[in-house]
């Protein structure tokens, strides 16, 4: 919430308060007149892929620190 109404302090102009502008847009699952399943975007990771992208991302942190922590 908090960062919400800093966000929205910094997007709004004037001297309203426009929330609105605060909040990030979330994509749209479109939905096929024809199916029942939901098009998902191409973008998203499966868990598997999000947990090698956090380890080499681990990995080169550490190698950027001469690997002290």
């Amino acid at each position: 919430m908090k960062n919400v109404i800093e966000r929205a302090v910094i997007s709004t102009t004037g001297n309203r308060l426009r929330l609105d502008l605060a909040l990030p847009n979330t994509p749209t699952v479109e939905q096929s007149s024809s199916e029942s399943t939901p098009v998902v975007p191409s973008d998203y990771r499966t868990v598997s892929e999000f947990k090698e992208l956090e380890k080499a991302n681990l990995i080169a942190a550490l190698t950027h620190a001469n690997w002290k922590t």
